[in-house]
C-alpha cells in the first residue's frame, strides 16, 4: 500500500532520536471511514502522514500523540457518534461492543464521525525500543509476507479482569519476519497459538481480532497481515502501456515494463516505471522474475510475442493475469491452451475509450482481484463495504 511506504519514508526524514506517534486504526464497530490496519505517523511538529478516518478525527489524534510522546506511554482512544455534539463521544459502549477497558482506554472527543460507527485507535510512541522495532518491521514488509500480532485491550469484559503484566498495551510480536531476542516469553502455549494464528493469515487479506488464551488468562490480539506491494509487469511499451505504468506507481505499485519490440526506444516519451526490460521474446523467462504478489499485463500488440508469452506466463505463478485485445483475437492467440485465470479482454467495464481510461479500468480490476472482490457496483453489494475483523 502506498500509504505505508509514505509512512516509512517520512520516518526516515526524520532527525535521529525525534519523538514521533503511530496512531493505529485497531477496531471498528459499524461503519467507518478506514478499517483495522490503517495508520497515521504523527511527527513532533505534528506533521501527519497517512490517514485514520475522513479527516474529522486527526486533529485530536494529534492532541493526544503529544502527550504519549512525553509519556511513552500507548494509549487506546475510542472515537463513536450517536451522542449529543456538545457531549462526550467516547462513552462506554458496554460488553456487547467489545470496547477496551482499563487505564490504557481513553474517551474520545464529541465529534461526528459521519459514518455511523465506532473506531479504537492505538496511539504509541516510537522514540522508544518498541516503537524502533514497529518500524523496523513494517519496513520489513515492503519486501517479505508477515503478520503483526499487537495487543489491544488491556482486559477483556468475559475473561481475566486484568491481563498479565508481560502482555502490556502495544505489545508484539512479528512471524514470518525478524524477531527481536527479547521476545522469549515463558508461555510455550500463548506463543504457539499467535504463531499458529499468524501463519494461517500470511496468504489471506483482511486482519483479524482473537481472544488468545495465556497462563494468566485471555489476551485481546489484532492480527494483520502485511504483504509487499503489488509488482505490476506490462508487457508493451507503446503509447498505451504509458499512462497504466503512471496509475501503477501512483497506487504504490513497483512497475516494470517489459519491451520485447524491435523498434529502437523512444528517448522523448515520459516514462514512470521503475524498471524497464529490453530484451528478444527469447530472452523473457531468463531476464524477468515473478515475484510474490505479481500481476501481468500482455499488451505487445504483437500477435506472436503475445501468444510466447501467454504460453510462459501460464506456468507462472501470479496473482493477475490481463490481455488487451477483443476477445476472438485471445481465442486465435490461445489456440488449445486454456488459462482459466486469465482476464481477457483485461479491465472492468467502465466504457473506456482513451489509454488513460484502459489504464484506470485495468488498475481497477487488479485492485479488486487483488482483494478477492468482483469489481461490482458498491450500490449492489449487499452488507458492509469492508470485511470486519473477527474475534474469537
Amino acid at each position: 500500500m502506498k500509504e505505508l511506504t509514505d509512512i516509512l519514508l517520512a520516518f526516515d526524514r526524520l532527525p535521529a532520536g525525534a519523538d514521533a506517534a503511530m496512531a493505529t486504526v485497531v477496531r471498528v464497530v459499524g461503519s467507518a471511514y478506514r478499517s483495522p490496519g490503517a495508520r497515521l505517523l504523527i511527527g513532533p511538529d505534528g506533521a501527519m502522514t497517512g490517514q485514520v478516518s475522513g479527516g474529522c478525527l486527526e486533529r485530536d489524534v494529534v492532541r493526544r500523540a503529544g502527550g504519549v510522546m512525553a509519556a511513552k506511554k500507548p494509549i487506546i482512544v475510542r472515537y463513536e457518534t450517536g451522542n449529543d455534539p456538545g457531549g462526550d463521544g467516547g462513552n462506554d459502549t458496554g460488553d456487547d461492543a467489545g470496547s477496551p477497558r482499563g487505564s490504557d482506554c481513553e474517551a474520545g472527543t464529541g465529534i461526528s464521525l459521519g459514518c455511523g460507527g465506532a473506531i479504537d485507535i492505538l496511539i504509541e510512541p516510537l522514540n522508544t525500543p518498541a516503537g524502533l522495532q514497529l518500524m523496523h518491521w513494517l519496513a520489513q514488509s515492503r519486501s517479505a509476507r508477515c503478520v503483526l500480532a499487537t495487543v489491544i485491550s488491556k482486559r477483556h469484559p468475559r475473561l481475566s479482569p486484568q491481563f498479565p503484566p508481560q502482555f502490556p498495551l502495544g505489545w508484539r510480536m512479528a512471524v514470518d519476519a525478524l524477531r527481536p531476542e527479547d521476545q522469549a516469553i515463558d508461555d510455550p502455549s500463548f506463543m504457539q497459538h499467535i504463531d499458529q494464528t499468524a501463519r494461517e493469515m500470511l496468504g489471506s487479506n483482511p486482519t483479524r481480532i482473537a481472544t488468545v488464551p495465556s497462563l494468566q488468562g485471555g489476551v485481546e490480539i489484532l492480527f494483520e497481515a502485511l504483504r509487499p506491494p503489488t509488482e505490476l509487469l506490462i508487457f508493451g511499451a507503446g503509447n498505451d502501456a504509458v499512462p497504466l505504468a503512471a496509475m501503477g506507481r501512483s497506487l504504490g505499485w513497483r512497475v516494470t515494463v517489459v519491451d520485447v519490440g524491435s523498434a529502437p526506444p523512444d528517448s522523448s516519451r515520459a516514462w514512470s516505471p521503475d524498471r524497464i526490460i529490453r530484451c528478444g521474446i527469447g530472452q523473457v523467462d531468463q531476464l524477468v522474475k515473478i515475484a510474490p504478489e505479481t500481476a501481468a499485463v500482455v499488451m505487445t500488440h504483437n500477435f506472436g510475442h503475445d501468444r510466447k508469452l501467454l504460453r510462459w506466463l501460464a506456468t507462472q505463478p501470479l496473482k493477475y493475469l490481463g490481455m488487451l485485445g477483443p476477445r476472438h483475437r485471445t481465442d486465435q492467440l490461445l489456440g488449445d491452451l486454456r488459462i482459466e485465470s486469465l482476464r481477457a479482454p483485461v479491465g472492468l467495464d467502465i466504457g473506456a475509450e482513451t489509454p488513460e481510461e484502459v489504464a484506470l479500468s485495468i488498475a481497477a480490476e487488479i485492485t479488486a482481484s487483488m482483494r478477492g472482490r468482483d469489481g461490482r457496483p458498491l450500490s449492489t453489494r449487499p452488507g458492509p463495504i469492508h470485511v470486519r475483523t473477527s474475534a474469537e
